[in-house]
């Protein structure tokens, strides 16, 4: 016989663990039939959130003695862990072994991960000395339960279980015997902590199970409860099934209903018993694996997974903590609120919609506008979001207690603490497209509670059918809650120039030591065609190592910087790289215009979107001629305007005199005949700009001038180009074609290589049926642009001389809207003109 239990010995326990659980499992199904799930929710209800805490907070401190298991284990082996990796194995290993013991196959098998498989024979080994004295701890509470029911300290029911107290108490008598015979090796100190040990563990758990009865308020003397609680552990334990899963819960279930305590309670004591010892310190455990495993993985991996991980969770956090606000707000505008606060019922109802409401606006509306500087990565909005959180949650707490809500909210608060690193611009800077929308929800707002204030009047809805939701209890309840808006809204005019902080800027504006830098980098390194529009004055200035210099208006969140960097080419990656860090830092987004193919490729690769913008007209000075039957027309408008007595002439820098500028300026005033200077992507008439370059001019053979064009040099020989074309009502026609061709000849003379005559916008750009959707947008917004300047007639005068077109493309970052992007440059371009001093 003893051969064929030895033989099937695993089938024989597999059926025994069957047949105990199937036995429990019934017996509970039966005990549960007769519980009423009424009265389970009411006792539920009763529970305050510090009740629960308390309990969750006991059930964790409850598992921590398990720890010194391992770390005498770790003595005995000789092994050297650190104590944080040593306490989140232990944790996990233990909580682990609780639910799916199987005979401490679980230990041993984490264990051997542990310590590795080529030390498993000796880990058995110290494991088998360690875990020996397991059960130490129940045999001293079987002692204490035998001393109880000799003395009477219980009733006749649990005297019962007697046999079993002493079942116990024999396993401690038989562990110090044992020990001295057959645990070499194992000093008596070790013994000792090992008592000590079990002896805390199994405290642990009558001390959550004392707790939980405590809290439900239910009267058990401790001494019935701990000898209940070790016949209970004693049977579940024989039964081997894992956790004592349904063995231990029928003896409690049995012995509970007998000393008297409703059957609803006990099925609540023994389910929150089961979570707060069970099921929350193995959550803990997994989450610490979790985020272990996830730091190696993402150690393997150079940090990407962390990374999108956090850039997901980022906007998560963002969305959530707007729709959180959202919500609140929503229920601060439901009258019905106020009457569910029977102690505000004693206040006058001027005074109790500020009171009740005002709190969920506030919180409300803050919420939504940190979500904006959350979204935009404000590090100045983190501690305000946590505090905000925080009282979130404790005001859901104090005025409407609900779970899921106080756990949605306090995982939101987790998951922002988590993306910290993320939060890292020192300001939020609005962008038109938050202006827009922001005003939009607030207008409706305002809208909605006055059309909302109107119907509520008793002469409107007793004549008009409207519904109750919509009704205020009283026209003070509303004009209270018209002045808790106002309220509202200037806290949140408060928080948001805080987040705004001192609005800094990137760059420096244009004084004469700067203007003296830039021109030395200009004639060291070169610049281009755009480069002579920073002395306009109406640009800032971006230096890089005094190598490569941009120029950019600041208009909201957008930097638009104006043309292709100027400078020294083998730094352009570098600088470019710089300024959009700095610029994001600040929390502004850069868009690129008018910018050449170079650029927008580097950009590019820096992960900017890109679309055409126009296209550049040059005209090759070397191969310029007016000579041949092509260009019969061209010298016959020189030849007639010659012809009555106009002559071209370059007036130098140091010939340029105020008398001059004067007459100049008549020049352009005729020619604007009122229109508004442009300005940013052009120069304007500025006596300073002007007095930087050479200056062409046509004048009559009395010396009056009737046309002029000041120059823009680039500071290379490859290009040259003009910026203000002006002629006056005196000019012969065709004066400009006679300006420009006498341009190409005296630069071509002068050894330049190309003439540029600037760009045409929006140049075949759009025009396709194939083209991008954001090209298309361009297209139709400079349609609008086109009547302020006429890019068509602009392009066909220019077809006469241009040999090559050369595309101009605007970048600008993935998370800006094209169509926001083209208004900023639309109303940057067009934007008043300060005077000239």
């Amino acid at each position: 016989m003893l051969a064929f239990f030895k033989k099937y010995q695993t089938y024989l326990k597999t059926i025994f663990v069957i047949a105990v659980s199937f036995i429990a499992i019934t017996q509970i199904a039966g005990l549960l039939r007769q519980v009423r799930p009424d009265k389970i929710a009411f006792i539920l209800d009763r529970l305050s959130f510090f009740d629960l805490l308390l309990i969750m907070i006991v059930g964790m401190i409850s598992v921590t003695p398990m720890l010194n298991y391992d770390r005498i284990l770790n003595h005995l082996m000789g092994t050297v862990f650190q104590p944080k990796k040593l306490i989140q194995t232990s944790w996990l290993i233990n909580t682990l072994n609780n639910i799916a013991g199987f005979g401490g196959a679980v230990s041993v098998g984490l264990r051997s991960h542990y310590y590795g498989k080529a030390v498993k024979e000796r880990l058995l080994t110290n494991i088998s000395k360690v875990f020996f004295f397991g059960l130490s701890g129940l045999s001293i509470y079987g002692l204490i339960g035998i001393i109880a029911v000799k003395l009477g300290l219980v009733n006749d029911f649990l005297a019962q279980y007697s046999l079993w107290l002493i079942g116990a108490a024999v396993y401690f008598v038989i562990v110090l015997l044992f020990t001295r015979k057959n645990l070499g090796g194992l000093k008596k100190r070790l013994q000792f902590e090992l008592l000590l040990t079990s002896f805390l563990e199994w405290s642990g758990v009558m001390l959550s199970i004392i707790v939980i009865g405590h809290v439900l308020g239910v009267r058990i003397s401790v001494v019935s409860l701990i000898v209940l609680i070790t016949a209970s552990s004693v049977i579940g334990i024989l039964s081997m099934i894992p956790g004592s899963l349904g063995s231990f819960d029928v003896m409690m279930m049995l012995g509970l209903l007998q000393l008297g305590v409703p059957r609803e309670l006990v099925v609540i004591w023994l389910l929150l018993y089961r979570i707060a010892y069970y099921l929350l310190p193995l959550a803990l455990a997994i989450l610490t694996l979790i985020i272990t495993r996830g730091r190696e993985f993402n150690a393997h991996f150079s940090g990407v997974p962390k990374n999108l991980v956090k850039a997901a969770l980022h906007k998560l956090v963002s969305f959530m903590i707007g729709v959180t606000g959202g919500f609140l707000v929503l229920t601060a505008t439901v009258p019905e609120a106020f009457y569910d606060l029977r102690w505000l019922r004693r206040i006058s109802p001027w005074s109790a919609n500020l009171v009740a409401e005002s709190p969920k606006l506030i919180l409300g509306f803050l919420l939504i506008i940190t979500s904006r500087a959350i979204k935009n990565r404000v590090t100045r909005a983190y501690m305000p979001t946590i505090i905000l959180e925080m009282l979130a949650i404790i005001y859901t707490i104090v005025d409407d207690f609900s779970w899921h809500s106080v756990i949605l909210i306090g995982l939101l608060t987790l998951m922002t603490v988590f993306i910290k690193s993320e939060l890292y611009r020192k300001q939020l800077v609005l962008s038109y497209e938050t202006i827009i929308f922001d005003s939009f929800f607030i207008i409706v707002l305002m809208l909605l509670y006055i059309v909302v204030g109107t119907i509520s009047r008793p002469a409107f809805h007793m004549h008009h059918k409207v519904s109750d939701f919509l009704l205020f209890p009283s026209e003070k309840m509303w004009v209270s809650g018209m002045i808790a808006i106002f309220i509202v809204a200037g806290i949140w005019l408060v928080y948001l120039q805080y987040l705004q902080g001192k609005r800094l800027k990137i760059g420096v504006l244009l004084d004469e030591n700067v203007e003296q830098k830039i021109l030395d980098l200009l004639e060291t390194y070169g610049g281009n065609t755009q480069s002579q529009l920073v002395f306009m004055g109406d640009k800032r200035i971006w230096n890089y190592e005094n190598q490569v210099m941009l120029q950019f208006a600041i208009r909201q969140d957008k930097v638009l910087v104006m043309g292709t960097p100027s400078g020294n080419q083998s730094l352009w990656y570098e600088a470019l790289s710089q300024f959009i860090r700095e610029a994001d830092l600040l929390g502004y987004r850069p868009v690129f215009y008018e910018i050449d193919e170079k650029t927008t490729l580097i950009l590019h690769e820096l992960g900017y979107h890109f679309i055409k913008q126009g296209e550049e007209g040059h005209v090759d000075l070397q191969t310029f001629s007016l000579s041949g039957s092509k260009n019969k027309t061209k010298r016959q408008a020189v030849n007639q305007v010659e012809k009555s007595g106009f002559t071209f002439d370059m007036i130098a820098v140091d010939a340029i005199t105020p008398d001059l500028l004067a007459e100049l300026r008549q020049i352009s005033d005729e020619w604007l005949d009122g229109r508004r200077e442009k300005g940013f992507s052009l120069g304007n008439f500025s006596e300073n700009y002007l007095k930087k370059a050479p200056i062409a001019i046509v004048k009559s053979d009395d010396d009056v001038i009737v046309a002029f064009a000041n120059i823009m040099p680039t500071y290379t020989t490859d290009f040259v180009t003009v910026d203000l074309m002006r002629h006056s009502t005196a000019a012969p026609k065709g004066v400009m074609d006679f300006l420009f061709i006498k341009l190409f000849e005296h630069f071509k003379a002068a050894g330049i290589e190309k003439f540029d005559l600037g760009m045409t916008p929006l140049a075949n750009v759009g025009t396709f049926r194939n083209a991008f959707v954001s090209e298309r947008i361009a297209n139709l917004i400079y349609q609008f642009g086109d009547s302020l300047y006429n890019f068509e007639g602009l392009r066909n005068f220019k077809k006469k001389y241009v040999t090559s077109w050369e595309p101009k493309y605007t970048a600008y970052s993935h998370n800006s809207n094209i169509a926001f992007v083209m208004l900023a440059l639309l109303l940057q371009d067009n934007a008043p003109v300060a005077p000239d001093d």
